[in-house]
């Protein structure tokens, strides 16, 4: 059966504490939704040899579901970020595979790995910001949490409606 995607040391699935041991400059605050943590690593670090300014890790119930990594395009490209994804993971898809159904995710030129169990999207520019991100998932959980997202911004502007 496939395995969880690993970014270095870090594999999803795995626990916050497992998580901040390998990332000490991992602080977690609370997440939008109960039993939910992200952090911030601060640590200088790279991907695949390239620089990445930015990592944000997010967990339910204790475990890691999605990590992403920020670089800026330039870099993404001076260290063809694209080629070695493919080298490692095969060819990219533009969809992906929700609930059993093919879909197209919005806003931009995404580059999709799926092995059943979890996805990397790749974003080589969003827009004109300077920004490439790679993203890792845990399926069943990032969209478990984000369906209860969804929920909890319904209820609440239902909340706000009544109280105006």
């Amino acid at each position: 059966p496939p395995k969880p995607y690993a970014v270095q040391q870090d594999v999803l699935g795995e626990s916050l504490d497992s998580f901040v041991a390998n990332n000490p400059s991992c602080k977690p605050k609370a997440g939008a939704i109960d039993n939910s943590q992200k952090c911030a690593v601060t640590d200088q670090t790279t991907y695949a040899g390239m620089p990445v300014m930015g990592r944000s890790a997010y967990f339910f119930q204790g475990r890691l579901y999605h990590l992403m990594l920020l670089a800026s395009t330039r870099t993404c490209k001076q260290f063809d970020l694209l080629s070695l994804l493919k080298q490692k993971f095969g060819q990219p898809k533009s969809t992906e595979i929700v609930d059993g159904k093919e879909m197209t995710p919005a806003g931009g030129d995404f580059k999709i790995w799926q092995n059943g169990v979890s996805t990397i999207r790749y974003l080589e520019s969003i827009g004109t910001l300077d920004a490439c991100t790679t993203d890792f998932s845990l399926d069943a959980v990032y969209w478990r949490v984000w369906k209860l997202e969804q929920e909890k911004d319904t209820k609440e502007k239902e909340l706000r409606k009544h109280d105006m």
